[in-house]
């Protein structure tokens, strides 16, 4: 089953999500009118530390998507509307089985050597061979595709006996190296070998990455070339952890570009700045279902569930900035809009709760805790603990409303909580923000083997969802959303997912215009500096 990495998928840096999967989109040009500074030097702050620079291993996360999209072109890009534009590839055609690129034959490699399809084909060989664990396997390509170069020909071409709904979107993702580093992408751990605008030249690993542009660069998506006015000479990409510490960077001008999602937007209303807010970060509770977990009891996850009041928990998890969730599937653009939610989530009744965990054999004691056959109802929940003071606040809100009931949560605040889930540790629920565009990345998430053997960490076993999937895949493209959809809303009425809200980051520029490119990083071929 085909399935990209969002958590993104951010999930942070879960192999999927992460964290967050957002799509391209244009910025809300604050500097219009400002004369273009070409050669000059950009700077951007990331959240974290990526870890290894190999783009095809690791953790995939927000940060390193964006060191990705320095330094590595794509097959296609898309553009603000979520349509296919060149890239690499002049042409392209797909099925739900195969999919067809024809590539220039004028494209150079950071090290001078020629682009060609046997070249990027070494790619996706290295992600196939299961020996290299690549957390793209499965995600951006199917575990038997089959690929095949034609140099003659300029062409490359991906088959798969398993049919995909969304095949050459999550071939869109894959990021194509060149040069030496494709012979051995295992020697990109602190390096860079692809043919983007950009290459890396310096670095201070855990604190800084500094980037040059190439040049000769005049093959990126829109027709867009190192030449172009505004293109900055050096990029520096700089780790910068907390929040409010980058918004008073964007603001001073000694950062150019970063991204918040928290309270310290307020602060930059009346700032002259580019911005994009972009879907990110949605609310969604999951339930550990594995053997022996208390939520492997489809009564006592719903029990739990309408013991949660979801609209105070949104609207303080989201510092009042929340919408309502009407899908999973969040990342912009979507490939469907299907309202899985309304209607399918329990209404928020304490007592009924309370009399649920009562039939479901768990009584109160004397503390007021309930328990069964000996064993106190003590769960433990775990959550992003770098996602700002809201999210803090949010997690002590459901401990109380849990606490209500009889429940004694214990909070477990992680910068790595997505390490925990796939490597299959110690919780009970979670607060999880992965954010997909295309709903089958769900599939790897929520279906199939659980860790070490799989990524489906909450070990969800839901018939009416394998079945949907199943039918859902033999269709391409938008044929396919109304069947995702019933399958998605299988997951949502049983309460293998709690849809909580809807959040949204806020990508910033100062002195600095860009797009959104890839799995929400900036678009380094984008990035046009002003005085």
């Amino acid at each position: 089953m085909n399935a990209r990495p969002a958590l993104a998928v951010a999930a942070a840096s879960v192999a999927l999500l992460a964290a967050s999967g957002c799509a391209p989109g244009g910025s809300n040009n604050g500097t219009s009118g400002q004369e273009a500074v070409t050669g000059g030097q950009a700077s951007i702050a990331i959240a974290a530390d990526p870890g290894t620079l190999n783009p095809l291993a690791g953790n995939p996360s927000p940060s390193s998507y964006q060191l990705m999209a320095m330094a590595y072109d794509h097959l296609v890009a898309r553009d603000a509307d979520g349509k296919f534009q060149a890239n690499l590839a002049t042409s392209w055609e797909s099925t739900p089985t195969s999919a067809r690129f024809v590539l220039r034959d004028d494209v150079k490699c950071s090290d001078g050597t020629a682009l060609t399809p046997s070249v990027a084909a070494k790619t996706f060989a290295w992600v196939l061979d299961k020996k290299n664990s690549s957390p793209w396997l499965g995600a951006f390509i199917p575990v038997d595709a089959k690929v095949t170069a034609d140099d003659a020909n300029k062409t490359i071409e991906v088959t798969s006996a398993t049919p995909s709904s969304f095949l050459l979107n999550s071939l869109s993702y894959m990021p194509i190296l060149c040069g030496a580093g494709a012979d051995n992408p295992a020697s990109l751990a602190t390096t860079t070998s692809g043919s983007g605008m950009f290459k890396l030249t310096g670095s201070t690993p855990g604190q800084s990455f500094t980037f040059s542009v190439r040049p000769e660069y005049a093959w990126g998506p829109g027709g867009t070339k190192a030449s172009d006015a505004g293109v900055p000479a050096t990029v520096t990409v700089k780790v910068v952890a907390n929040e409010a510490t980058r918004a008073n960077l964007l603001i001073s001008g000694d950062m150019n570009i970063t991204g918040l999602s928290g309270a310290d937007r307020d602060r930059l209303k009346n700032q002259n700045l580019a911005k994009i807010d972009i879907p990110a970060n949605p609310g969604l509770i999951f339930f550990n279902q594995a053997a022996g977990r208390v939520g492997a009891d489809k009564s006592v996850r719903n029990a739990l569930s309408q013991a949660l009041d979801l609209k105070s928990i949104g609207s303080v998890a989201s510092g009042g900035r929340g919408q309502d969730l009407k899908s999973i599937v969040t990342g912009t653009p979507s490939v469907c809009s299907v309202d899985t939610i309304s209607g399918n989530v329990a209404s928020f009744d304490a007592d009924s709760a309370a009399k649920a965990l009562d039939a479901a054999g768990w009584k109160a004691g004397s503390d007021g805790i309930r328990s069964k056959d000996g064993k106190a109802l003590q769960l433990k929940f775990l959550y992003p603990s770098n996602r700002g003071t809201e999210l803090v606040s949010a997690a002590e809100l459901i401990q109380k409303e849990l606490r209500a009931v009889g429940v004694d949560l214990a909070l477990v605040g992680s910068d790595n909580y997505a390490s925990v889930l796939f490597s299959g540790g110690d919780w009970d629920m979670v607060w999880g923000p992965f954010s997909t565009e295309d709903p089958s990345v769900w599939t790897i998430l929520v279906n199939g083997g659980t860790p070490p053997n799989g990524r489906n960490f909450a070990s969800i076993q839901n018939a009416t969802y394998q079945a949907k999937t199943k039918e859902a895949v033999t269709k391409a493209g938008e044929a396919s959303c109304p069947i995702w959809g019933e399958a998605e809303a299988a997951l949502i009425k049983d309460n293998d997912i709690v849809p909580v809200v809807a959040n949204t980051q806020t990508i910033y520029g100062n002195k600095a215009k860009f797009n959104l490119g890839i799995l929400g990083s900036v678009d380094a071929t984008s990035i046009r500096m002003s005085k």
